[in-house]
């Protein structure tokens, strides 16, 4: 009930890599079968994705390396963005 109001962090610049790297702390690729959980570890520096509002709403951000990444409901530009329930709940587009 609380995602709604939880602060993202530590935003959409952040190396993830390069931070477990300084850790020295082992990252696993995937879980056991039941999860279905995959890890999506984009190249920092040639990720760039379209950000918008870093420092002004609704002005883009400028481009710059990122291990976020935007996810589609099929493998299309086009395609709309995954829903997040946690987010919106009532299923509407993110």
């Amino acid at each position: 009930a609380t995602v709604r109001g939880m602060h993202w962090d530590p935003g959409p610049y952040w190396n993830w890599t390069h931070y477990f790297e300084l850790l020295h702390a082992p990252r696993l690729d995937t879980g056991p079968p039941a999860t279905g959980l995959v890890r999506i570890d984009p190249d920092f520096a040639t990720n760039q994705p379209a950000f918008i509002g870093c420092v002004t709403a609704g002005v883009p951000c400028a481009p710059r390396g990122s291990s976020a990444v935007v996810l589609r409901s099929a493998p299309s530009a086009d395609a709309p963005l995954v829903n997040d329930i946690a987010l919106r709940p009532d299923g509407t587009p993110n």
